[in-house]
């Protein structure tokens, strides 16, 4: 799983920044200002619609949706978990056999020379190292090439190497012929494309020998013997086929860090219902169980305090998922879908939401044979030379938050009266008593926002004055589900009095510093995005003035 799934949790607080960027419609400022004892200056209008925002700021991004009901983020990824491959090798036992040439010693006359020895035959087995019962075993193996070892030692028999011919059989009618160029040398064979069947684990082996004095006569004794030494060197195989022990074939602890601060320095994101579907593709001729340990995240490296996920009603923090199908034939792959986690499977929401914000994802997992279903399934299974199952996830992050949710934003503003100052400047006769900021807010944004703004001046100190500076821009009404339906905006205006002596003050300002809380409608209320989302601002400022003129 990526870390910067986390980050993206907070997704919804870019619709409200980039609403900072929309452009502001100056169609509605008038060139005139009315022959009165008071000036009206229009200053234009902001209208964001969070569609619209979508569509400029995110049209290709295809991990956004939205609709009239919901904006989603999703994210797709996916882990490869190696397995642990058989070596069949390196549990292989050589085998020895020892072949007498007159086991009794009856037989004393010399041998003639160049006289074909009767043919001596035995049965052998290799061992293959591998475990075997009812359950657990390898039947058989499907080899694309192996390396044969085969040594053959001679004691008290006076015939020459290169008239010994071995000729080693096993099952599926493979068979190593070896014509050893002198005794107590080993000679490498090599076999490709051949099946190898065992028995309780070991390799049925038939090893003939035929063999002829050379040019003079031989004495055979008693301790006239070869032995044969025989092993597998490599084993280069396709498929293992059998019953497989139900160890555990993986297991893994994974971390992820993450700095939920730096993204998140002064809030609180309650998601209401994060999901993470995951499905499995694996190329593993048997039953597995992926067995989720534990799924927590926790504060630097203090574990005390972990947030576990929570399943099966809440009651345990382990989660066994059945990969309940196998593939039919080497080859072939299986997709397995779990049910989805959620705020009911896992309760994944709590994972994010402690004030103290959490630095750490971690999890462990296991993956074992499902004997159960394995003893119910006849049919072999089969594990190939590369075991792979592949892990796919996808996290939907609906931007859909419980109650008490907020995000504090702290930013300033340089020069941030001069628009203002060029509107003031085009009064012939500047004779102002005092000027009021007149905001009128059609909100249908599910979530309000208190501002609070502080002026500073050219020497980095805040200018100290009387007005109001704290203001609420109040959600828009919403239902139980924190959604703002059509007409249920929330009409409000703002208004910011200023006498002359504060505005003149105000014009030392360089700096607007401003700190914003995004929050609920109450504590009560679920904040719930969707694409019909809008704000509609209308700003102009009120002049009283002892002088009327036209521009």
């Amino acid at each position: 799983m990526k870390i910067k799934l986390f980050h993206l949790s907070i997704l919804f607080l870019a619709f409200i920044f980039v609403a900072c960027e929309a452009d502001i419609n100056l169609a509605d400022i008038s060139n005139k200002i009315t022959k009165k004892e008071s000036v009206i200056v229009p200053l234009g209008t902001i209208s964001v619609n969070i569609g619209d925002l979508i569509n400029k700021y995110y049209s290709n991004d295809s991990r956004i949706s939205a609709d009239s009901s919901e904006i989603t983020y999703q994210y797709s990824d996916s882990t490869n978990f190696e397995f642990p491959r058989i070596n069949l090798v390196e549990n292989i036992k050589p085998a020895t056999k020892e072949f007498y040439f007159n086991p009794t010693g009856l037989f004393v006359p010399p041998i003639p020379a160049n006289t074909n020895l009767p043919t001596i035959s035995d049965v052998g087995t290799l061992d293959l190292g591998i475990k075997n019962d009812n359950y657990q075993r390898i039947d058989s193996v499907s080899v694309k090439q192996a390396v044969f070892s085969v040594t053959i030692i001679q004691s008290d028999l006076d015939v020459p190497a290169d008239n010994i011919t071995a000729t080693i059989s096993f099952p599926n009618s493979n068979t190593l012929v070896v014509t050893p160029v002198a005794y107590g040398v080993e000679n490498l064979i090599v076999l490709k494309n051949f099946k190898l069947n065992t028995t309780n684990a070991l390799l049925p082996l038939t090893i003939r020998i035929n063999s002829k004095t050379g040019n003079s006569s031989v004495l055979l004794t008693s301790n006239s013997k070869l032995q044969f030494n025989f092993s597998i060197k490599e084993l280069d195989f396709d498929v293992a086929y059998g019953y497989f022990p139900p160890t555990v074939l993986s297991s893994n602890t994974q971390k992820f860090q993450f700095s939920l601060e730096k993204y998140l320095p002064t809030g609180l994101i309650k998601l209401s219902n994060p999901k993470i579907d995951v499905s499995v593709n694996s190329n593993i001729g048997t039953y597995l169980i992926y067995k989720l340990e534990y799924l927590k995240s926790y504060i630097d490296n203090d574990t005390t305090n972990a947030v576990f996920a929570r399943f099966n009603g809440g009651t345990t923090n382990a989660l066994d998922l059945s990969i309940d199908k196998k593939p039919a034939r080497p080859g072939d792959w299986v997709t397995k879908d779990f049910k989805t986690f959620d705020k009911d499977n896992g309760e994944i929401y709590k994972l994010l939401e402690h004030v103290n914000k959490p630095t750490t994802l971690e999890y462990r997992y296991a993956l074992v044979i499902d004997t159960n279903i394995v003893k119910k399934d006849l049919s072999p299974g089969f594990i190939t030379s590369s075991p792979d199952m592949q892990i796919k996830y996808k996290v939907t992050l609906p931007i859909s938050l419980n109650p008490e949710s907020y995000y504090d934003i702290t930013d300033s503003v340089s020069n941030g009266f001069d628009d203002l100052s060029n509107v003031l400047s085009q009064i012939n006769q500047p004779d102002i008593d005092s000027m009021t900021l007149v905001l009128s807010v059609g909100n249908g944004l599910p979530v309000k926002s208190i501002l609070l703004m502080n002026f500073i001046d050219e020497a980095g100190k805040e200018i100290q004055t009387d007005f109001q500076k704290e203001y609420t821009l109040n959600a828009g009404n919403v239902d139980v589900d924190g959604i703002v339906k059509p007409g249920k905006e929330t009409q409000q205006s703002i208004l910011v009095q200023l006498t002359k002596k504060e505005l003149d003050i105000l014009k030392t300002a360089m700096t607007i510093r401003f700190k914003v809380r995004i929050e609920g409608k109450d504590l009560s209320s679920k904040i719930r995005f969707t694409a019909n989302d809008h704000i509609d601002i209308k700003a102009g400022v009120f002049l009283k003035c002892k002088v009327s003129t036209t521009l």
